[in-house]
């Protein structure tokens, strides 16, 4: 399921973007495995967000789909 959403994203969106939401890394952490700065640690994660949300239909549509009715739209709507 989450690889609907993450193929969406540049690759190291993407790998940030699992590491804050996937394993509930901080920043600093996250920064510390990516061998960036906490704030691009967090530029990443706010790029990703802002590239899930303009996909946001695409990802929903792709869920249902595959029969995510309520798993689907929660998701889409959390992001």
């Amino acid at each position: 399921m989450k690889k609907i959403a993450l193929k969406y994203l540049a690759p190291r969106q993407a790998e940030a973007f699992e590491y804050f939401y996937y394993t509930d890394m901080t920043a600093r952490e996250v920064g510390a495995i990516m061998n960036i700065n906490i704030n691009g640690a967090q530029s990443l994660k706010t790029a990703a967000r802002n590239k899930l949300k303009q996909y946001r239909d695409e990802i929903r549509a792709e869920l249902l789909a595959i029969g995510l009715n309520e798993a689907g739209q929660e998701i889409a709507e959390a992001i």
